[in-house]
Order: structure tokens, then sequence, then C-alpha cells
């Protein structure tokens, strides 16, 4: 399972997470109305498999998927994912490449302004199918939450584009020895 997602993930496929605690469950429930409580997005550099996520406690991080995957394995409970599914995907690469530019670029400006401004993991995930032309513009990028992008909200996207099921990455709640399996995986 977690071979095979590292080896045919590419440009735009989605990672949904959910955590255990109390805080999680509550944030699942009342804030995304969704199954998972974080989101992440694939994107492609010159062969190399990267993430982009953002978190208030570590802002907006681009990393390397085994080591965002090995970070992430004592934080969340349960994995999926969802490929992103379109004709074209040479056509968006340069689209996708301006966007993370951009919002670095942007972060980066408003941090040294003093801005202390987190974009919402689900609102770069919008943001980037916007600049990708899967998103029409009706909707603002910050109001979308993690809920918008699971299987049961059929989300529309534009070009015949489609996020696939969800497919389980590693087992939900994995045992230590499964981590530590997993964790070799990775290395």
């Amino acid at each position: 399972m977690l071979q095979d997602f590292i080896e045919s993930s590419s440009l735009g496929d989605i990672i949904l997470m959910k955590r255990k605690d109390l805080t999680s469950k509550l944030t699942r429930t009342f804030l995304h109305f969704s199954s998972y409580d974080h989101i992440a997005v694939i994107i492609t550099v010159t062969n190399e498999t990267k993430v982009i996520d953002s978190t208030p406690e570590h802002g907006l991080r681009f990393l390397d998927l085994r080591e965002y995957m090995r970070f992430n394995l004592d934080f969340y409970d349960s994995f999926v994912y969802r490929r992103l599914e379109f004709n074209g995907k040479v056509d968006v690469e340069e689209h996708a490449y301006e966007f993370v530019l951009g919002l670095f670029t942007k972060v980066a400006k408003d941090q040294s302004e003093g801005k202390m401004v987190v974009p919402k993991n689900a609102e770069v995930v919008a943001a980037l199918y916007k600049k990708m032309g899967l998103l029409n513009n009706m909707k603002q990028s910050s109001d979308f939450s993690v809920g918008d992008f699971c299987r049961d909200k059929n989300m529309r996207l534009q070009h015949n584009a489609i996020l696939s099921g969800e497919m389980q990455i590693v087992i939900e709640n994995p045992t230590e020895t499964q981590k530590n399996l997993l964790l070799q995986q990775l290395s």
C-alpha cells in the first residue's frame, strides 16, 4: 500500500489524515464536517515527489514525500489518498510551479512585514486546483475545508478532472511494530 502510493503519486494527488484526539474529533465534526482533519497536496518537481503542507504549528512546508510520511506517522492515525485524474497533466505543471513559487514568496513577504498568516491546509489545495484551472472562482480558496475534498462531497472539478475514491495508505491505528515496519519502508 505505502510503497505503491509513494511510487505512483503525482501532481495534485491529495493525502487526507485523521487523528484520534478529542480536539481533532471536534474539528472534524464541527468545522470540516468530514472523517478527516488534515489535508496535504502532492507536487512533482524534477522527478521528485514533494508535499505542500500547512499547519499552525509548522507553517507552510514543502517536504519530500517520504520525509513527510515519516514525520507524520506519529501524529496521525489514518492516512488515505485520492488520486487526481485528468487529461493534460503536462499542460498544468507550469501553473503548479508558478503557484508554489508565488505561495512561498507571499508567505515570506508577509513574514518579513510581521504578518504571521498561515493559509489553511484546504485553502492551499483549493488555490492550487484553481491555478491549475480545475476549480472555478465562484468560491474563495479560503472558504474550502478538508471535508470539501472527501469522497462523500463528490467535488466537481473542471475539464473532466476527478478525484479518485479514497485509498488507504497506512492501516488505521498501526501498532508500534507496524509503525516500525512502515518507517523501514520510508527509509
